[in-house]
């Protein structure tokens, strides 16, 4: 008799990261650093560019300083809609208003730019890690 295996898909799933940031070379860098770390990473220049469904990201790595909407409006925006997406802000200063603005609007951390590598993924680790216990 021959068995079969049932897969989880969740379970081989890579985890999907979406990253929004105006600055090109910051876009590229990070998907090439996220991918290099077992998981998936897709990009875009502007808020307005990320896909409407939101529902496919694991977390956002969102950028503040974004053409038109900013990232802190991105992840008000997905808060009005009554979704929880796990977000990592990236700031060019310590803005502690900005802080305070993208905590409230879920934002899990706010990290400033330029960052360390290794600082970053251990809280996209800490961050998919309680997004999946939480």
């Amino acid at each position: 008799m021959k068995s079969s295996v049932v897969k989880n898909p969740e379970r081989e799933r890579r985890p999907l990261i979406g990253v929004v940031d105006a600055d090109a070379s910051v876009r590229g860098a990070l998907q090439t650093l996220i991918r290099s770390h077992g998981y998936d990473a897709t990009s875009y220049a502007s808020a307005e560019e990320v896909p409407g469904d939101l529902s496919r990201f694991d977390l956002l790595i969102v950028g503040e300083e974004l053409p038109g909407m900013s990232g802190v409006e991105l992840l008000e925006k997905v808060q009005a809609r009554g979704l929880h997406l796990p977000s990592i802000v990236l700031t060019s200063a310590g803005d502690i208003p900005l802080t305070v603005r993208a905590m409230r609007a879920g934002a899990a951390d706010c990290l400033e730019k330029p960052f360390f590598q290794l600082a970053l993924l251990k809280r996209v680790e800490q961050v998919l890690s309680e997004s999946r216990t939480g």
